[in-house]
């Protein structure tokens, strides 16, 4: 393989590229460098352990609200759903804080997520369900809607037809899912 050497920069060749060529250039380097943060957020997101500080560096820096596709799922998710998937109370509290949107619904038609509408059903284990009643309280205390619709069906009256088919744990659960909606305004 022979060296070569050029006289001039390679950057100088940047000039002969027209505007729309730089702009895409700068605009996938910012784009890599954010699903690089987003990563490692959602890493943080599934662990109960987590560098705050580090983290809030990071939400910072992007769209807390950015639909993303799940390294864990291969589907898509945003980071709230993330930190609710790891039970991840704290995690939770920061995005809130940093304007994540509880009442953000993403997906096509028919297969729509919204983060609220998975926590209506039990984990099947009481203390968990605790978490998750806690997580439905901090999503309404700020401003989760109650009557939001996912796919056309609204919450609050989703959960109080389904409350009618629940048995055992799944029935006590979603009672008390409902009184929560009920206290924020259904």
């Amino acid at each position: 393989m022979a060296w070569q050497f050029y006289p001039k920069p390679l950057f100088a060749n940047l000039a002969n590229l027209s505007d729309n060529t730089l702009t895409t250039v700068w605009v996938s380097n910012l784009q890599r460098k954010e699903n690089t943060m987003i990563r490692e957020l959602e890493k943080m997101c599934l662990q109960q352990e987590f560098d705050r500080s580090k983290a809030e560096d990071i939400i910072r820096e992007i769209d807390v609200n950015q639909v993303f596709k799940s390294s864990k799922y291969n589907s898509d998710t945003t980071l709230l759903d993330c930190a609710v998937d790891g039970a991840n109370y704290a995690m939770i509290e920061l995005l809130l804080k940093h304007g994540a949107n509880p009442n953000l619904v993403h997906g096509k038609r028919l297969q729509e997520e919204n983060v609220i509408w998975d926590l209506q059903y039990s984990s099947g284990d009481e203390d968990e369900d605790e978490i998750r009643l806690a997580t439905v309280r901090l999503f309404l205390e700020n401003g989760a809607n109650p009557h939001l619709k996912v796919d056309g069906e609204d919450l609050y009256h989703w959960a109080t037809a389904c409350w009618q088919d629940d048995m055992g744990i799944q029935a006590k659960y979603r009672s008390r899912f409902i009184d929560l909606l009920e206290d924020y305004g259904a």
